[in-house]
């Protein structure tokens, strides 16, 4: 009877281990989906929990600009705001009382000149009144007798104001914090004093802490905050993957309107990638002319599927030539480069998303996903999709994990032309595309390099298309036949062992 149960025990066991390693193999392979609709990126671990309704406004695409010989380029890649950092403190008080407002005129006439939205940055103490970077209660009323002066001077073509930059940085204040609220919400108050329209900015901090924010709420207080504020500064620089951005803005959502009932909107004054470097302990972020480009097209699309985030102001124009590689002269982020303004593949790109992106809506009922295989070959991807304001569909799609397979069906008959930008130079790249009963349908295969689409109808409407994401055939070897090699070797195993394990017959040719 023991011999029996031990028998009936090793076969319930190994019966068990077979159907264990037969599932881990046959699961992962085609047999199951998980379809969903998106809202605005696919799929729903990586949704934001927030989607922009209202169509994309034109002053959406900002740009950092700073002693900028002319602003042509604005006009070339369709930048419709811009920060200007022709405002500082430093520059237009010199010496005690002795104003020189030239180089702002020339910039602020230059801008009205071409449609162009600005916002001012005020900062950067002179240093005839203090060798420090920072506001005490001394030098306050000098200070606040510079922003009345510049404010009230530039309030007519100048509507918002970003006070200060990255005070989380000794580089740009030395004080306490505290001291920096203190002096920020006295500064708000006093723009709000001159014309409570005026939308006044929150200075962001070097490196996007929630915290830092919620501090600076709490030394306001959440009431003033709320009502001297109409929107908080973030700058966005990151040493890991770009997808972060989402992750970042959902904890400064959560902190904003759900702690504090903010009631403002995000502005993202500062975000971009070097291509050169040194960039000192920073060498992380550092991309090459391609990869920049790509991050470019990534960073627009995240921030234009978020309702709060009211501008993106990629950092920066114009990379002069002979500045060096220190970061701190900003050489190695702009979108055109050197004395013939050459335009990088980053400046191709940012042109291609604003003239798509500017007055088009987030269109998440425009795509159906299903994901075949391996859970994990959906969790990475990130679809867009926007109604233009010339009536093209067009799809952003990358996945930040590896290559997969997808496949596009368009069921539509009158789709009169489906194909891909090139990020890098503006054309359009013709793709090889079947026809069928229903419509249209396409493969192809994506990676972290943004793949972009365009779609028109006869009609004009829009399209509605289906996407499959598959694995490839390494992933499958990877996912799908390991399972099936570890199943051989335990089978093996129990053989082996139950052969050592045999007894002998009594009698028998083996016995010694």
């Amino acid at each position: 009877m023991v011999k029996n149960t031990s028998v009936l025990h090793k076969k319930v066991t190994g019966v068990v281990i077979v159907i264990t390693i037969c599932a881990c193999y046959i699961l992962p392979l085609n047999l199951i989906r998980f379809p969903m609709t998106t809202t605005c990126s696919y799929p729903g671990l990586n949704n934001p929990p927030y989607q922009r309704t209202a169509a994309i406004d034109p002053s959406f695409f900002g740009i950092n600009l700073a002693y900028q010989p002319d602003m042509n380029e604005t006009d070339l890649v369709g930048a419709n705001m811009s920060r200007f950092f022709c405002f500082w403190w430093c520059m237009l008080e010199p010496a005690n009382n002795s104003w020189n407002f030239t180089i702002a005129d020339a910039y602020v006439a230059e801008a009205v000149t071409r449609n162009l939205t600005i916002f001012g940055l005020l900062i950067c103490a002179p240093s005839w009144i203090t060798p420090n970077t920072e506001i005490t209660n001394q030098t306050l009323p000098a200070w606040l007798n510079y922003v009345n002066l510049t404010v009230r001077r530039y309030m007519s073509h100048v509507k918002a104001w970003e006070i200060w930059n990255e005070p989380d940085q000794q580089i740009y204040w030395s004080g306490t914090f505290e001291q920096f609220c203190y002096v920020q919400k006295m500064t708000a108050s006093l723009i709000k004093g001159i014309d409570s329209s005026l939308t006044v900015i929150s200075a962001a901090a070097a490196f996007n802490d929630p915290g830092y924010l919620d501090q600076m709420v709490s030394y306001t207080g959440a009431t003033d905050f709320n009502r001297l504020f109409d929107a908080v500064g973030v700058h966005m620089y990151y040493r890991r993957d770009i997808e972060h951005i989402k992750t970042t803005l959902n904890q400064i959502e959560t902190m904003l309107y759900v702690q504090h009932a903010f009631n403002g909107s995000l502005w993202i004054t500062e975000i971009g990638y070097p291509t050169i470097g040194p960039y000192s302990d920073m060498q992380a972020y550092v991309k090459d002319l391609h990869e920049q480009a790509d991050e470019l097209i990534k960073t627009f699309a995240i921030t234009a599927a978020d309702p709060h985030v009211e501008t993106t102001d990629w950092f920066y124009l114009w990379d002069p030539e002979g500045l060096g590689t220190d970061w701190q002269t900003w050489p190695n982020f702009g979108l055109f480069i050197g004395s013939d303004h050459l335009m990088n593949p980053s400046g191709f790109a940012y042109k291609l998303m604003s003239s798509k992106l500017s007055g088009g809506h987030c269109f998440p009922e425009g795509m159906t996903v299903t994901s075949i295989g391996t859970i994990i070959s959906s969790q990475n991807c990130y679809f867009y999709c926007i109604q233009t304001a010339t009536n093209e569909t067009f799809l952003i799609l990358w996945n930040n994990f590896a290559l997969y397979n997808i496949e596009l069906s368009i069921n539509q008959h009158d789709v009169s032309a489906f194909f891909q930008y090139s990020l890098y130079d503006s054309t359009i790249l013709p793709i090889n595309y079947s026809r069928t009963s229903d419509g249209i349908m396409f493969k192809t295969a994506i990676d972290n390099s943004p793949c972009v689409f365009g779609i028109r109808t006869v009609s004009g409407n829009f399209t509605r298309v289906s996407i499959m994401i598959s694995p490839t055939v390494e992933q499958m070897l990877g996912w799908d036949v390991l399972p099936l090699v570890g199943f051989l070797a335990i089978a093996y195993f129990m053989t082996t062992n139950r052969s050592r394990n045999k007894k002998p017959v009594v009698g028998s040719s083996s016995c010694p």
